[in-house]
């Protein structure tokens, strides 16, 4: 069984589509496709459906399928403002703590839909009823769960979001088909209990995989598990699948599935702007098992079926990582995450190394930069591919484990009493999943008090994304955190070499990123952390570009900053191939020693010239050890403590 995945039309009569529309013909010939599910936004604010019909009656001439075969939910561009649509929205968020308060006013809610409403019936010749969810089935072979995510979108803003949660809940799945479900938004953007509340049911169902759009790029994420289910659902976001000028970010494409009995093949095509076609990327095609989903017995119960939905990790120590600190892989499946025990990392210029431990967490298997080809071309992480984000219970528990591990270690003693600063900057970008990261700050700040540690700050890390930090500031000056809160921007180099180096530069340019620190400093009062990686003779043969980090560079950056509001940390490239070469001492502290000319508060990582530990090194090809006793003891112990620091958080 194959079908075809498409989202975020937002379709205008272009040069650009017009050449898409033929690439759309040549490939859906060619892929003997069932049916078509599309994720909403069939048009844009304003617009007519026009374009939307004759693309779909392209769509069903090409794949030589049926109206029938053709299914539909709306997304944000579907929905329309009315009179007074804001003050029930806004009604709605006051009264978040009751899943059901949106009922009373359902009604006025769906008349955000006459038009997408007067779409379908038009369409499909009345065949097709518009209901915010309902189960649909295709040839009784597979059941389609439709799901209005964008009850109360709106033009104005991003928000969290509700579906109907009541109706989802009175569906009902009489046959053994397989269960896919799909919607506009990614659901981990619901309100909190409608997440919840989905999710029980998505697996009560026993759907395998939920479709959505709206991110107007291709990802892969998960929902979380029930209690005691044994894994978590899969989630696919598709890319936008029409292309017109104007667009902010974006990744244009669509995706083909193919379900078997035992996987879910999926293949990623993309836009290319080299050959104006559409091309099979190489390089992110997956397969995934299917999971029943089915509850296991009490019996059947051990220490990863707790509530807060970790399961099924292996934890080994990287044996070859041995220079002040401890990296540790966890895997789970075919994915792969580290997290980082560094215990002292730092040297200040009077010689003094704090008594501090410093926690370096993963935030996602790969890198989500490597999804819209933006990683930073140093960094061996970034190529990793994308396949999701940790949930906050994953990222807080490897807190707890490294902190848990060095209380119990003989072999570290000497670090018992240090102070514990959690750094999110692993593997992931911390921009896009403040959400996350928020809730991971809370889950590891009740259970380092529970485990009477202290905290000397917490670090979120940043490649540039700007668009987390209004919330962060919101968080900090509403007392949401108990301790300091800071950020760490990962700047490295401006101008043109940024762009090379760090391609993300391009969607978030550091200029506006550096102003919204600046506000963030205004409120705290904490320096923001730069990071400079000290290149040396680093390359990239393939687009010819040579770059060393010099005293007439470092003034460039240092002109860009203020010192009242930034402060320095020069950290190594520590590369392993041939890309570059490890800076020597003493040009390494003639750099440091010349920012400090400039009233700069700096900081040289000590390890900036030991190979294979420093930044974007993740590759895991050290030897791996098994656990030995005091990890096992050390990670069932983090298991408890995080089970009971959620239940304090959740009430």
């Amino acid at each position: 069984m194959k079908w075809l995945q498409l989202s975020d039309l937002h379709i205008k009569d272009a040069a650009i589509w017009e050449q898409m529309k033929k690439s759309y013909t040549k490939i859906i010939s060619e892929e003997s496709i069932n049916f078509v599910v599309v994720t909403g936004d069939l048009h844009n604010y304003g617009e007519d459906y026009t374009e939307t019909k004759s693309f779909f009656d392209q769509i069903i001439k090409d794949a030589k399928i049926e109206k029938t075969s053709l299914f539909v939910v709306p997304g944000n561009h579907d929905s329309q403002n009315f009179d007074n649509k804001n003050s029930l929205i806004n009604d709605i968020n006051e009264n978040l703590k009751s899943p059901e308060y949106y009922r009373k006013i359902e009604n006025q809610l769906l008349k955000s839909f006459y038009n997408y409403e007067k779409f379908l019936k038009e369409y499909f010749d009345n065949t097709y009823d518009f209901k915010h969810v309902e189960i649909k089935n295709w040839k009784n072979k597979i059941n389609i769960i439709c799901l209005n995510t964008a009850l109360i979108s709106n033009e104005d803003k991003e928000q969290k979001l509700i579906i109907d949660i009541n109706a989802l809940s009175k569906l009902n799945i009489n046959n053994n088909l397989p269960t896919i479900a799909i919607g506009h938004h990614n659901l981990s953007g619901l309100f909190e209990k409608h997440y919840q509340l989905s999710s029980k049911i998505f697996t009560d169902l026993n759907v395998i995989i939920y479709l959505c759009g709206h991110e107007h790029k291709d990802f892969v994420s998960y929902i979380n598990k029930a209690d005691n289910i044994t894994e978590p659902i899969l989630s696919i976001t598709c890319m936008k699948s029409a292309r017109n000028d104007g667009d902010g970010f974006f990744n244009n494409g669509f995706i083909i599935y193919t379900l078997d009995s035992k996987d879910i093949g999926i293949k990623y095509y993309n836009w290319s702007e080299r050959y104006n076609e559409f091309v099979l990327s190489s390089s992110k095609n997956d397969k995934f098992k299917l999971n029943s989903h089915k509850k296991k017995s009490s019996n059947d119960r051990n220490i990863h079926d707790n509530s807060f939905k970790i399961s099924g990790y292996s934890i080994f120590r990287d044996k070859t990582f041995t220079y002040n600190g401890i990296k540790y892989f966890w895997r789970k499946n075919d994915k792969l995450v580290e997290s980082i025990v560094f215990n002292n990392k730092w040297v200040s210029t009077d010689g003094v190394t704090p008594s501090v431990s410093g926690y370096t967490s993963s935030l996602s298997h790969g890198c989500i930069l490597n999804a819209s080809n933006e990683q930073c071309i140093f960094c061996k992480t970034g190529y990793n591919p994308f396949k999701g984000y940790l949930t906050a219970e994953e990222v807080a528990l490897q807190n707890i484990f490294m902190v848990e591990h060095d209380r119990n270690c003989k072999d570290n003693e000497e670090f018992k009493s240090n102070s514990r600063e959690f750094s999110y900057m692993g593997q992931g970008e911390a921009g896009y999943v403040y959400s996350l990261i928020r809730k991971s700050i809370l889950l590891t700040d009740c259970a380092m008090k529970n485990m009477e540690q202290e905290i000397s700050k917490y670090i979120i890390s940043t490649c540039g994304i700007t668009d987390f930090i209004p919330q962060l500031i919101k968080d900090v000056d509403s007392h949401i955190y108990t301790k300091n809160v800071s950020l760490h921007f990962s700047l490295n180099a401006i101008g043109p070499n940024r762009d090379i180096l760090m391609p993300i530069n391009k969607s978030y340019n550091y200029e506006k990123f550096i102003k919204e620190c600046s506000n963030f400093f205004d409120l705290t009062r904490n320096k923001i952390s730069v990071s400079i990686i000290l290149f040396n003779d680093f390359k990239d043969e393939g687009l010819g570009f040579e770059y060393s980090l010099s005293k007439l560079e470092i003034n460039k950056i240092l002109d860009r900053l203020d010192n009242e509001k930034f402060k320095i940390n020069l950290r190594g490239y520590n590369s392993k191939d041939e890309n570059g070469q490890n800076i020597d001492d003493q040009k390494a502290k003639e750099l440091r020693d010349h920012i400090s000319t400039r009233d700069f508060e700096v900081k040289l990582s000590n390890d900036y010239n030991v190979d294979g530990i420093g930044f974007g090194q993740l590759d895991s090809s050290g030897e791996v050890g098994n656990l030995g006793n005091t990890i096992k003891k050390s990670y069932k112990e983090s298991v408890i403590i995080l089970d009971n620091a959620l239940k304090q958080i959740e009430g």
